[in-house]
């Protein structure tokens, strides 16, 4: 009867390395059409000499139904031998052609046809398109090696840009206040001259001396402040460290005796005075 199906109609297909093994259903009555005889336990199949000529009742674009059939070619990318199938209603023909062909001829094969779609007309269009696909894999790879080199030379470039732009590090030792539980701290200040010709730069203390609810970074032992409203003349340089929302420090260098003064809002317990030495071989 044309609507009986055979139940899990196993190929063992069996090349020269592969002991693959594609499972579909197939009607009894519908055989596979091949191009030669088939490697494994199919015996329901028909030999159609022209892919033309192969069934195939699927249209490509519309959704799979129970039923439909499918036809492919694959070739031989050595002696561009060909295999097909078609009214094949299993859902892996890529595979099942392929594999077929690499035990009909030989070695490696490739899907060639699929339904109506075209990817390989002979072994000639296989070569073109494969030298055209490493011309193009070569181009790409110089690209991409080309953007790398540009990428690394403007990390370079931002680098040297960002040693340029700094105007100062400073390491300062701000000393105890009369405040009993006080101890001398060390704090880092980066100032940096922006291209808009702004100042900007941070301040980094000891995270031990980091008030509640702060607003610097945290990293390490260590948190970060944004250095603000930073000023600078022949004399000194001064700015401000947003600690939080109720302490605000004012820090006042002179630029030639190094002496740094800490002003802070939070009251004069907080207040520090110390010295600042440059990190790197500049004057402040």
């Amino acid at each position: 009867m044309k609507n009986i199906l055979l139940a899990l109609i196993v190929f063992g297909i069996v090349g020269c390395a592969s002991n693959k093994m594609i499972v579909f259903s197939q009607p009894i009555d519908e055989p596979i059409e091949v191009s030669s005889k088939p490697v494994g336990k199919m015996q329901n199949f028909l030999i159609v000499d022209s892919y033309n000529n192969l069934s195939s009742s699927y249209q490509s674009g519309t959704s799979r139904q129970i039923g439909s059939s499918l036809k492919a070619e694959a070739i031989n990318i050595s002696s561009g031998k060909k295999w097909h199938v078609g009214n094949f209603q299993g859902m892996f023909i890529r595979n099942y052609v392929t594999d077929q062909c690499e035990a009909a001829t030989g070695s490696k094969c490739l899907l060639s046809r699929y339904l109506d779609e075209v990817y390989y007309l002979d072994l000639e269009d296989y070569k073109i398109k494969k030298a055209e696909e490493e011309l193009k894999f070569q181009e790409y790879a110089k690209q991409k090696k080309a953007e790398r080199e540009a990428l690394k030379e403007q990390r370079k470039q931002w680098a040297e840009e960002e040693r340029k732009a700094k105007f100062v590090d400073l390491e300062c030792k701000l000393d105890e206040t009369s405040s009993s539980s006080s101890k001398p701290i060390k704090i880092q200040i980066v100032i940096k001259y922006t291209a808009n010709q702004m100042y900007s730069g941070t301040v980094t203390y000891p995270k031990s001396t980091a008030p509640p609810f702060h607003n610097g970074y945290v990293s390490g032992n260590t948190v970060r402040y944004n250095f603000e409203s930073i000023s600078v003349n022949d004399k000194e340089i001064s700015g401000g460290v947003d600690m939080n929302f109720i302490r605000f420090d004012e820090l006042t260098i002179n630029r030639y005796s190094g002496s740094i003064v800490s002003d802070s809002s939070a009251g004069s317990d907080y207040d520090r005075a110390g010295e600042c030495i440059a990190l790197e071989e500049q004057k402040f």
